[in-house]
């Protein structure tokens, strides 16, 4: 029977359950995240066509994601410091930036420092000029230098990176033209089902087509996301059945990846399911 934890609290879910969990490979692991994770309702401009999540960064790291897909645009012309450039946008900038995930991440890592976040910068735009890759990475190895875990650790057990790599806990995955140094992981692999409006079924129809042969090897997420006349939609009931706890897809899941992560128990089974995954591993 899966056992996590007595005192397991979503905000340390990791750090709770490290000892079940330490054989795993990140890539190995069922690990929620959070769609388009700077679009939420307690952003500065929020509506119900792009809104995917109801709260901050700061939220979303506290009630246990830990992988965020991040869809920023940068703006050359602001006058303001560099990671206030990058606007999380979703169609609408929300408001928030790049900056304000940075320090969601410090001030959370403060308090948890066990947890594990990957940054998924799944999409970069523009305005005309084009982005300036090298100062992005300075930026993001300035901000996050002392816990950003190189790509060598991608093939290592968790228990291999806290000794390999103590206190490095934050992946950033990212185009390969941000890949300036060894910090940057490759760019997560998306399933997704590549069309704007999505019904429940056909979503359903479209994982269970990638849950056959699902990828290994290397981080990749599933897009659980669908989309009808009103904007994301509420999947909860579908996201609860289809990744129960321990279920076939949980097993076979890396990064699952949901709007209004909140109202699902998401979370919840992903943790019952680590520790079902590292039961079932060779001794």
């Amino acid at each position: 029977m899966t056992k996590i934890a007595s005192a397991t609290q979503l905000n340390s879910w990791m750090e709770d359950n490290c000892d079940a969990i330490k054989k795993l490979k990140l890539y190995e692991m069922s690990l929620p995240g959070a769609h388009n994770c700077g679009m939420d309702q307690k952003a500065e401009m929020h509506d119900m066509w792009r809104t995917c999540q109801s709260d901050s960064f700061r939220y979303q790291m506290d009630n246990g994601i830990r992988v965020f897909d991040i869809r920023v645009k940068y703006y050359s012309g602001l006058r303001t410091g560099h990671g206030e450039k990058y606007r999380h946008r979703h169609d609408l900038d929300s408001g928030r930036t790049l900056h304000d995930t940075e320090v969601a991440i410090k001030e959370f890592l403060g308090k948890n420092p066990g947890e594990f976040l990957i940054l998924d910068l799944h999409e970069l735009d523009s305005t005309p000029g084009g982005i300036p890759y090298k100062e992005l990475a300075d930026y993001l190895h300035g901000e996050l230098n002392e816990k950003l875990l190189p790509a060598d650790a991608s093939s290592l057990t968790v228990e291999q990176i806290k000794k390999t790599y103590p206190g490095k806990t934050v992946v950033i995955a990212a185009t390969s033209e941000l890949a300036v140094n060894n910090w940057v992981w490759p760019k997560i692999m998306h399933q997704w089902i590549g069309q704007s409006i999505v019904r429940a079924d056909e979503l359903g129809r479209y994982i269970e087509s990638v849950m056959k042969a699902p990828p290994t090897g290397e981080l990749w997420s599933m897009s659980a996301t669908g989309y009808g006349e009103i904007g994301p939609t509420f999947l909860e009931n579908e996201i609860d059945s289809w990744y129960k706890a321990s279920g076939p897809y949980q097993m076979k899941s890396n990064i699952i990846n949901i709007d209004w992560f909140d109202r699902t128990q998401l979370v919840k089974n992903c943790i019952k399911t680590n520790v079902e995954k590292a039961l079932l591993l060779p001794a």
